[in-house]
Order: C-alpha cells, then structure tokens, then sequence
C-alpha cells in the first residue's frame, strides 16, 4: 500500500475511534461459530464481524484496514469433488489471520475481543511441530495479550512528521499519533496498558502525562 494511500486508512481509523465507545465487544458469536467448520472467512463476512463487535467500525469503509496492519488476504475454494472439474474461490482470511488482525485492532483501541478466535484456533496450531509467524501470534497470545512491545503504523513515506498527537481510546490502549506537514496522520504508536520493556514503559508514561495536559 502506498505511504499516502496509508495515510487515508490512518484517518479513517482514527476518525472512527473518535466515536463513543461501546461499553464491552458486541456478541459475535454468531459469526465466529463458522471459523471451525471454514478454516476461513470471507472477505465481507470479516467486516460484519469487526462491526458486531464494535458499531463504531461501521460507521466507515474498513478497505484497507488488514493491510495497514500487515494482513493480506487470499482466496480459498470448497475442495470439489474428485470427479469435479471446477471450483469458485471467494476472497477472504484464514481462521489464523483473522484471529491476528482482530488483535491488531485491538491494540488501535477497538472494543474488540479477539480470545475466541484464537481458541477457535488453538486446537490446530497445538497439534503442530511447526508453526508460521501468525500461528505464534495466537499461540502466545494469552499471555502477551495487554503486555505486548508498541504497535507501530508508519505511513511516512520518509517524510518529516513534525506534528504530535494523542488519542485516548478508551479501552486501555494509548495511541501516540505523529502528523505530516499537511496536518495529516502519518505515523502511529500503539502503547500497550501494561508494556513489558521499561523503556515502553517510560514512554508510555510520558504519552499519558501529555495526553491528560493536553485535555486539561
């Protein structure tokens, strides 16, 4: 994605997140039930669910959402038969993807759950020698979750970012939010409520002086 193309999603984001919160994660559940079965979920199916969880997220097109975050998405077919001669693919995100994006969101300050997609994930990865980045993801996910290293967003394209901004999310997270020349967001930093490097924390502490003097 191209850094100016990034930047749009970055203020999509963060125009969406300036919206009330809702107060826990809408069910899902629903949705979610069809990870096991699939082992994917279509492209459009992805969005109702971020949205079921948090409204706020409907309120916007989410294009481009997964790739800000380093996601991608792929095609999947129904395996056809063996006398079968044709198969249909739909764009979407495997049961594993999907469990780390909605991770990701929530470290951007979305009131989402991602625990049970990752438990909808678990028994596979569990019963495998080797596992791919994602699939680690999940398999450390109990206990980084919260305390993870910053989630950092870079739309820069190397240019200078002299403005600097924070958000307070709601949900624990504290985005650090750094704007280009135009005023335009172009990087961002997602402190963890519980970071483990102290030098995170330091920062993080810092971020949270300035975001309450800023509102003051």
């Amino acid at each position: 994605m191209h850094p100016f193309e990034s930047r749009d999603v970055l203020s999509t984001i963060l125009s969406v997140l300036a919206l009330e919160a809702p107060v826990s994660p809408g069910d899902a559940a629903h949705i979610l039930s069809e990870m096991p079965e699939r082992g994917f979920i279509p492209r459009w199916r992805v969005a109702d669910l971020v949205t079921a969880m948090d409204p706020r997220a409907g309120s916007a097109s989410q294009d481009g959402w997964p790739e800000l975050l380093g996601m991608g998405w792929t095609s999947f077919a129904r395996r056809p038969t063996r006398a079968g001669t044709e198969a249909w693919l739909t764009e979407g995100m495997s049961a594993v993807d999907l469990a780390v994006y909605l991770a990701g969101l929530e470290r951007l300050g979305f009131s989402v759950d991602p625990a049970p997609a990752v438990d909808a994930v678990m028994p596979r990865i569990s019963a495998k020698a080797y596992l791919a980045p994602n699939e680690l993801t999940c398999f450390w996910y109990a206990k980084s979750r919260h305390r993870d290293g910053a989630l950092k967003v870079d739309a820069s394209g190397g240019e200078e970012h002299p403005g600097l901004s924070y958000v307070d999310p709601g949900n624990g997270y504290l985005l650090e939010v750094r704007h280009a020349v135009g005023g335009e967001p172009c990087k961002l930093v997602a402190y963890a409520p519980s970071p483990r490097d102290r030098r995170e924390r330091t920062r993080a502490a810092f971020a949270r002086a300035a975001a309450r003097a800023a509102v003051a």
